[in-house]
C-alpha cells in the first residue's frame, strides 16, 4: 500500500510540475528584472526601499502615511499579544 501511495504521489507531483512548466505567464516562472526605486527615497518616512514603493503608491492615490505610534502604544500591543499567546498554544 505504501509503494502504491508513493508512486501515485510522485506521478501527481510530476504531472503538476509539467503542467506548471507549460504556463510561462506565472509570476514565479518569469525572468527576474531590475526595478528602479521610486524617487520618494529622500522622504524621512522611508526607512528602506520597500517603504519607497509604498509611499510612491500612496502619493499616487492622493494619500499620506500615518504617523508612527508612540512607543507606549507599541509596547502595550506587544504585551497584549504575549499574554494571548498562552491561549493559542495551550492545547499543543
Amino acid at each position: 500500500m505504501f509503494k502504491f501511495l508513493t508512486l501515485t504521489l510522485s506521478l501527481l507531483f510530476s504531472l503538476v510540475h509539467h503542467t506548471a512548466a507549460k504556463k510561462t505567464d506565472h509570476w514565479s516562472l518569469l525572468p527576474i528584472k531590475t526595478v528602479q526605486i521610486p524617487e520618494t527615497i529622500s522622504d524621512p518616512w522611508v526607512k528602506n526601499p520597500i517603504d519607497a514603493f509604498i509611499l510612491h503608491k500612496l502619493k499616487n492615490m492622493g494619500m499620506t502615511p500615518q504617523p508612527s505610534a508612540p512607543a507606549i502604544t507599541i509596547n502595550s500591543m506587544k504585551a497584549h499579544q504575549m499574554r494571548n499567546m498562552k491561549y493559542l498554544y495551550k492545547n499543543y
